[in-house]
């Protein structure tokens, strides 16, 4: 199989294990919702569940991140021997670490709860309070756990990361319907912890059956022990810019009339889908690979991974945009529009979904270009990229909240993610030599034609939904049948333009999905025979 297809199934398993894990995330809230109802021991869960991230996912990503190359560029000098001795020094350093904020945490408890929900007080602080420390020891399952990922895409082993997220959802719905119903909210933490503890338990036995083994020393003298903690602090302080980004519209949306904030937050979960099912496996899979070339100081197989990566995803998520945006009614409609939630809300969550959408390629397009800089252990250009983008995301929202409110805000994030993308994508071709050459007009020319053939699409597939939205009573059956015959419509126009202009890319995703459907029935042949 080609280095091509291998990346395209890679990127299908873990697009798979992600759509899983969402759904599931779902059909969780969907159980707690239906144990507790929207009440004050949610509440404390809800605070008390975010305190392990918020003292230990940040350093633990970043560790993930810039563990990739080091571990990578460690294989190919000195072996997987080598590798490995180097990863279990870091590892027992990051356990170590981990245990400490945990001890700290479980000490500083109450005045971490009081600085996060200073409106907590009397029995939903205390209630907070014992969750919290329940929790904490999620640290060391979130720090090590990122770090455990990071070594396995390293190893080019993807499906057992994929799945881990989908296994700790499994494990939190079934603790709502057992520990829940006998020691209430309690249980739901104790479930919490369990599942985040077996994504550790599922990683760890990835990593032994590849060679990595368990120990208790740490090489204080290690060059890349330093260095790792030098790589990881602008990441660090780049992923704090994007909390304060955050948080920043969410400060201007609280002056907004009521509901705006929920609308963002509604159109958040469903505009990310695309990203969720393509992007972020696109990025993934493609890390390690870019570090390996990085590691070989072959800067030509660099440029033809970021190349194919910025093609493809836009070859995927240029059509899923548009769809988002041409039907964002419909689709809103479909997902949330029941009970409380009334027409007027699913305009205003469809209005914010539109112009948020408007930036999913970028962001994806950010996410490539950032890890190819983190592959060629450079975390300073993605910084200063993130906070231009940033700055121009509060300059946006300032103006634009006043004439479109949260519609507005949304706007600002997309053109934002658009700054920082095309920013560290410009990057690339004054650091990677070759870029130019291989990306060179190529490129644009193969996007512009997904470009072309979206539009196309989009025009269809909104006549489409026009004539069908006169023709239906406008049942939540009826609209989903819309939704999707509308959206198979628009597949299928949008496979007819990129045969028309013959987008390479379509090939690639053609080849993959036929060995996906000949693996399945080769499966599926040989099962009567093991039976």
């Amino acid at each position: 199989m080609s280095r091509k297809a291998a990346l395209a199934r890679a990127s299908f398993v873990v697009a798979a294990g992600a759509v899983l894990s969402k759904c599931l995330g779902f059909l969780r809230e969907m159980v707690i919702a239906s144990r507790f109802g929207a009440s004050s021991h949610v509440d404390a869960y809800v605070v008390a569940q975010g305190l392990p991230g918020l003292l230990f996912a940040t350093v633990g990503a970043a560790l993930g991140t810039v563990v990739i190359p080091m571990f990578t560029a460690r294989r190919v000098s000195g072996g997987d021997e080598a590798a490995f001795r180097m990863a279990r020094t870091i590892w027992n350093s990051v356990v170590l670490l981990a245990l400490l904020v945990v001890v700290a945490g479980e000490l500083a408890t109450p005045w971490v709860i009081r600085v996060v929900a200073p409106g907590f007080t009397g029995q939903i602080f205390l209630e907070s309070v014992v969750l919290a420390r329940i929790l904490m020891p999620a640290v060391l399952f979130t720090g090590v756990g990122l770090l455990a990922r990071g070594m396995l895409n390293a190893l080019q082993h993807f499906s057992t990361p994929a799945f881990a997220d989908p296994a700790q959802n499994i494990i939190v719905i079934g603790s709502v319907l057992t520990l829940g119903a006998w020691l209430g909210i309690r249980g739901l933490a104790i479930g919490t912890l369990i599942g985040m503890g077996m994504q550790l338990f599922m990683l760890l036995p990835a990593l032994v059956r590849r060679g990595f083994r368990l120990g208790v020393e740490i090489d204080w003298r290690l060059p890349e022990l330093r260095r790792m903690w030098v790589l990881a602090i602008p990441v660090i302080i780049g992923s704090s810019v994007g909390t304060i980004n955050a948080l920043v519209d969410r400060m201007l949306a609280s002056g907004l009339p009521a509901g705006n904030i929920a609308a963002m937050n509604y159109a958040t979960r469903i505009y990310t889908l695309p990203l969720v099912f393509f992007g972020s496996a696109i990025s993934t899979v493609l890390y390690p690979t870019m570090t390996e070339f990085a590691a070989e100081k072959s800067n030509a197989g660099m440029a033809h991974s970021i190349m194919r990566g910025l093609r493809f995803s836009a070859f995927g998520l240029l059509p899923m945009t548009a769809g988002l945006v041409v039907l964002s009614v419909p689709i809103t409609r479909v997902v949330y529009e029941r009970g409380a939630f009334n027409p007027q809300a699913t305009t205003l969550t469809a209005g914010v979904m539109a112009m948020y959408a408007l930036g999913v390629v970028a962001i994806c397009w950010r996410d490539i270009a950032s890890r190819a800089f983190y592959a060629m252990q450079d975390t300073i250009t993605p910084l200063w990229t993130g906070i231009a983008a940033v700055v121009v995301n509060i300059g946006l929202n300032l103006a634009l909240v006043r004439v479109l409110g949260a519609r507005g805000l949304a706007l600002a994030t997309a053109i934002s993610c658009w700054v920082g993308a095309l920013l560290l994508i410009w990057s690339l071709y004054r650091r990677l030599p070759g870029f130019s050459r291989v990306a060179g007009l190529g490129l644009w020319l193969e996007i512009g034609k997904c470009g072309v053939g979206t539009v196309i699409m989009a025009l269809g597939v909104s006549r489409m939904w026009l004539y069908l939205s006169r023709h239906i009573a406008g049942g939540l059956l009826e609209v989903i049948g819309g939704v999707v015959l509308s959206a198979l419509i628009g597949a299928f126009i949008y496979g007819l333009c990129a045969m028309f202009l013959r987008i390479e890319d379509l090939h690639l995703a053609r080849s993959v999905a036929t060995g996906a459907v000949a693996r399945i029935k080769s499966r599926l042949a040989r099962s009567p025979a093991r039976g």
